[in-house]
């Protein structure tokens, strides 16, 4: 046998494997370390909630083990936001936005070196209004 798959296995934890030879009675074996992917973070939303200069995001942690996630918030091509958020949050907010700016967030899960596939939403900061006076 060369080559050997393993199912139903934790994502985003260390694993360690031992290969183990026989032949003639003698005995060999090598150990290694494999850590599987982390998930993507589940249903993530980006919400203004009628502010003009901040955007809320909400996400479901992932079956499996991470250190933390990282957030990237970006308006065009530009990055707003570069944040890495502790693995027992599950939301943040994100300050300091144009008013009416569309922006998208990208979330990665991690675990030590390993980083899940992107988790993207899009949102648009409220606009800013200004009332209007009339003259009687």
């Amino acid at each position: 046998m060369r080559e050997c798959t393993f199912n139903v296995l934790t994502p985003g934890r260390l694993y360690d494997i031992t290969v183990t030879t026989i032949t003639q009675n003698i005995h060999s074996s090598a150990t290694l370390k494999g850590r599987t992917l982390p998930l993507k973070v589940n249903h993530l939303k980006l919400s203004n909630m009628g502010k003009t200069d901040s955007l809320n995001a909400s996400w479901e942690k992932p079956l499996g083990d991470l250190d933390f996630y990282y957030l990237m918030l970006l308006r065009g091509e530009q990055t707003v936001h570069n944040i890495s958020v502790p693995a027992n949050t599950t939301s943040t907010l994100l300050p300091f936005l144009r008013p009416g700016a569309l922006h998208k967030l990208m979330v990665t899960t991690v675990s030590r070196s390993q980083t899940s596939k992107l988790a993207m939403a899009e949102c648009r900061t409220d606009v800013k209004t200004v009332p209007i006076h009339t003259n009687p």
